[in-house]
């Protein structure tokens, strides 16, 4: 503790130097100049410290995730807006797979031989458990030797793996795509990403709250600075200079504002285009079905295609997909015999399920035809209906 009782706590400045996230220690209040910090509900949040000192108006908290993502689609924004940044990029990629794939040969060897010493050691280490030496603390450290040499066995199976399975060099449309996701490719709590993103930028993210007429919630605006000649300096493979690189940075502004429906759209359609069931998108990105299907319907209505019929497309999935529930697979079977007037309770009996099983097979048949589900009480006042009439024709035969 300090001399006046408070904790020690962390050196200022230590987040920026080990960064625990993405976006540790570079995020700066345009108005007080504090760094932000982690805060809020699950720590999903940064915030200025200033506020809750009262030293500084700022008090729109920044989210976590959505600040990452819209920041480092920026950064690949610009990155495939430069051809001269795109070639370094391309290359220095290439080239850091060709330093890969020469590294591992030679890792191999090492953890060979790594593993014969240890092997040399263990037997030592026998022997002298075998004459009676000590045997506890020997065979504790025998034990030691033991776990190292299967963690080493572990390192050579992967790495002969990887030396065995011949691996193409990366193509630029890959790498022009990975750029393209870059909110998703460098979204990571490593510190080798942060570092990454630390190199892209000039300086620290400057945000400044913008307020909103009308409203009581608020929104950050953040101002950054992407360094053009990094991979140049670095590389010296790159067939770029200095010079090329007009201006050597870029100044982005971005607003930290949600568009749920647009980017939800986004992600929805992609999900749909890898062949998952709406079903699945929704439990994934945790909307309801129904809100799956707007979004759906949106995204084939803007690029001008046409939606595929959805039960053909759930018969056609792969996978774990094509084996619906039960109530699906007995829906014909079930409308077959409502279409014949039978009772619910008797439609169970003959399909050998239980009277909930039937009105979910229902449902689903008509729904999945964009029908209306029909109601339960009129259909059975009319089932009465003709069983009346039937009593009254039979009575009069007779």
């Amino acid at each position: 503790r300090k001399a006046n009782g408070q904790l020690n706590g962390s050196r200022a400045g230590s987040e920026r130097r080990r960064p625990r996230h993405l976006l540790s220690g570079i995020i700066q209040c345009g108005e007080c100049g504090r760094r932000f910090v982690v805060g809020g509900n699950s720590s999903k949040y940064l915030f200025c410290p200033g506020y809750r000192r009262g030293v500084c108006n700022c008090k729109t908290k920044l989210p976590r995730q959505l600040a990452e993502q819209l920041i480092l689609d920026a950064i690949g924004e610009q990155i495939l807006a430069s051809p001269v940044w795109t070639n370094a990029v391309v290359s220095a990629a290439n080239h850091a797979w060709m330093n890969r794939d020469q590294d591992i040969p030679r890792q191999l060897e090492c953890v060979r031989s790594r593993i014969q010493e240890v092997n040399r050691r263990c037997e030592r280490l026998l022997d002298q458990i075998e004459t009676g030496e000590v045997v506890d603390q020997l065979t504790r450290r025998f034990k030691q030797r033991e776990k190292e040499l299967q963690e080493l066995r572990n390192q050579e199976a992967a790495l002969t793996r990887e030396v065995s399975e011949s691996s193409e060099p990366p193509s630029e449309p890959w790498i022009r795509q990975r750029i393209a996701d870059l909110g998703t490719t460098l979204r990571s709590t490593t510190p080798a990403a942060a570092e990454a993103l630390r190199q892209l930028l000039v300086d620290s993210i400057v945000v400044n709250e913008v307020k909103r007429e009308g409203r009581e919630r608020h929104f950050l605006r953040a101002t950054l600075s992407i360094r053009h000649t990094v991979i140049a300096q670095e590389s010296s493979f790159a067939e770029s200079t200095d010079e090329e690189f007009a201006p050597p940075s870029t100044v982005v502004t971005i607003d930290i504002v949600s568009h749920p429906d647009n980017r939800k759209g986004d992600e929805v359609r992609r999900l749909y285009d890898q062949g998952l069931p709406n079903k699945i998108i929704a439990e994934q990105l945790k909307i309801s079905r129904a809100s799956v299907t707007v979004l759906l319907k949106k995204s084939f209505d803007a690029s001008g295609e046409e939606k595929p019929d959805g039960r053909k497309r759930r018969w056609a999935l792969e996978g774990n997909w094509t084996n619906p529930p039960l109530f699906q697979r007995i829906a014909d079977k079930v409308m077959g015999f409502y279409n014949e007037g039978m009772l619910l309770a008797d439609i169970a009996t003959k399909c050998e399920v239980d009277r909930n099983t039937v009105t979910k097979a229902i449902k689903f048949w008509n729904n999945s035809r964009e029908l209306a589900v029909p109601d339960g009480r009129t259909r059975r006042k009319l089932l009465d209906a003709k069983q009346r009439n039937y009593n009254d024709e039979v009575h009069s035969m007779e």
